[in-house]
């Protein structure tokens, strides 16, 4: 990234190749929506390159690009005024292809069953492998307190994922 800034935009390619799955993952988990998904990444990549000159090597570039993706995916939200907790239930698993096993499913259905600032955490750290450190910067806050709210959002998602198997 710090020759992307520097101007030498041949580099934008690789930071491509590199991240841009790990977005279409974390977008398409947030939406629900393939599709949507795919736009929502290139935005990101458009705005990563457009807004190059903002970046801190000093916060690091994943923090950074999934700031942006997560800017990105509010704006679509109100762009179309669609409020997050009025998305159809279940719609992870509509759009996104999961292995045939009861577990996964049921994981994806206590999932969708998350408010929105867990779910996001959940697909943060477990999904795409970011540490708490980098998801305290995207959320600009504490490392402390995103491991706080982490502890929250596992626990309602294991007592939720019991409750299934009842």
């Amino acid at each position: 990234m710090e020759r992307v800034k520097a101007g030498k935009l041949e580099y934008m390619t690789e930071l491509f190749n590199r991240y841009h799955q790990p977005i279409l993952n974390y977008l398409a988990r947030c939406t629900g929506n393939l599709e949507d998904s795919r736009d929502l990444t290139q935005s990101v990549f458009l705005r990563i390159l457009k807004y190059r000159a903002s970046y801190d090597v000093s916060k690091g570039f994943k923090s950074w690009m999934y700031r942006i993706a997560r800017n990105i995916l509010h704006s679509h939200y109100s762009e179309r005024k669609i409020c997050t907790e009025n998305i159809d239930n279940h719609s992870f698993l509509a759009n996104i292809e999961v292995e045939e096993n009861t577990n996964h499913e049921k994981l994806y259905r206590c999932l969708d069953q998350l408010n929105d600032e867990y779910r996001e955490l959940i697909v943060l750290s477990k999904f795409q492998g970011l540490k708490y450190k980098e998801i305290a910067g995207i959320f600009s806050t504490t490392e402390a307190s995103i491991k706080n709210k982490m502890f929250r959002a596992m626990d309602q998602l294991r007592t939720l994922f019991y409750k299934l198997e009842n």
